[in-house]
């Protein structure tokens, strides 16, 4: 996989182009941090615009959202009800679930854990968060970490799953 960055300067009709090697699918937080400080050093000398700091600038910038992120995650963990059991064995909730816009993800047994995969990229295993929620813990740790709500229909069976812990995005189960 490579990552390019294309860079237009339209008035000096002039520009670069950034090409480097990544992980799939998009590298490491610190090389596209790489690219972004390298990229607006270039502009300012192509330009003459001084002697900026753009390493402290985006150094700010990045402590900012980890301590946003941080308290997030605070907040985020001071709302799981402890104590709670999932409606069903999660066994039961392994299958197929489809979206029309964010195609599918199944959710398989793996050594008797549960594994979510959405593609070949994001790929996570789940631990019991509450209820019927679980965090999925992407194997690629540069995907953060999410959450999926498995739904049960009035027979209480599987149904569905939705993404996010305000279920932002809900799947319909296709089938185990």
């Amino acid at each position: 996989c490579f990552v390019i960055a294309l860079n237009l300067l339209a008035p000096r009709c002039a520009g670069w182009r950034i090409r480097r090697r990544c992980r799939w699918p998009f590298g490491s937080f610190r090389k596209q941090l790489f690219d972004c400080r390298l990229i607006d050093r270039l502009f300012d000398a192509f330009i003459g615009g001084g002697d900026r700091d753009w390493h402290r600038e985006w150094k700010v910038a990045v402590d900012s959202i980890v301590k946003e992120s941080k308290e997030r995650d605070a907040k985020i963990d001071s709302s799981r009800v402890t104590g709670t059991e999932p409606s069903l064995p999660i066994e039961r909730f392994v299958g197929t679930y489809r979206h029309k816009m964010y195609g599918e993800f199944t959710l398989a047994s793996e050594d008797g854990k549960p594994v979510l995969h959405q593609g070949p990229a994001f790929v996570g295993d789940l631990e019991h968060w509450h209820f019927d929620t679980y965090r999925i813990i992407w194997r690629d740790r540069s995907l953060g970490r999410d959450f999926v709500t498995f739904r049960l229909d009035p027979k209480g069976e599987p149904s569905g799953a939705a993404f996010g812990l305000e279920g932002e995005v809900v799947y319909t189960r296709s089938g185990p």
